[in-house]
């Protein structure tokens, strides 16, 4: 039996880490619990983000690849991409959405979040599902969200507010940046986003959890460099 690591930091500390950053058996066992709580966000996020059957789609930091599945679902006759940061959640995603890769409807990448595989103006709709808490605080990998949407493209970040946060140990400052509404708002601005074409709504979840959920339009599009897969 795989033991839970024992070095630095206790164990909420670890178990935040494991959140952030999901890596062997503690991982893959990390992101199955993930995708059983992330159920009702996802469908808070999607929901927002309602995509088109023909639009190309892309999800940052899809962990064990639930909305990607779900996404395919309605992306019927376009694009499904994701980015993911882990190598245990890239495989529990691509064993989860084994049809859609072998039809060639979904492509998925592992890499960094401030350093898109795509060309600018490559996406209609960008979701981000519990993910922004490792988002650099200068944005820049908000800005390079903004630069791979297209004019009147969306993306939508789904996030635990901060007032939730802050009771759950795990959620520490060496491992997660958190947000209230002011904080999102200030780091999609930061990223390249226009003030008015930002919306942060609350969303009430079980247990007395509050959720943010943040939609932004590509008003223009940030240009730079790019790194095919």
């Amino acid at each position: 039996m795989a033991r839970a690591p024992s070095e630095g930091g206790g164990l909420w500390h670890r178990l935040g880490c494991q959140l952030a950053h999901p890596e062997g058996p503690w991982g893959t066992l990390a992101g199955r619990v993930m995708a059983r709580i992330n159920a009702t966000p996802y469908r808070h996020a999607i929901a927002a983000l309602a995509p088109y059957p023909d639009d190309q789609v892309l999800e940052i930091g899809f962990g064990p690849g639930a909305g990607l599945a779900e996404l395919a679902r309605r992306v019927t006759r376009g694009h499904v991409c994701g980015l993911e940061a882990s190598d245990a959640m890239l495989r529990l995603a691509r064993r989860r959405n084994g049809a859609a890769l072998a039809a060639r409807r979904m492509t998925l990448a592992m890499g960094d979040f401030r350093r898109l595989p795509w060309a600018d103006r490559s996406f209609d709709r960008v979701l981000g599902v519990n993910v922004a808490y490792f988002f650099d605080p200068d944005g820049d990998a908000v800005g390079e969200i903004a630069r791979v949407l297209r004019p009147g493209g969306w993306l939508v970040l789904y996030v635990t507010d901060r007032a939730t946060m802050v009771r759950w140990p795990f959620a520490g400052p060496r491992t997660h940046v958190t947000y209230d509404a002011e904080a999102l708002r200030r780091i999609l601005e930061r990223g390249g986003f226009a003030p008015e074409a930002i919306d942060i709504r609350s969303s009430r979840l079980p247990l007395g959890v509050k959720g943010l959920v943040a939609t932004a339009r590509a008003l223009s599009v940030r240009t730079g460099s790019h790194h095919p897969l």
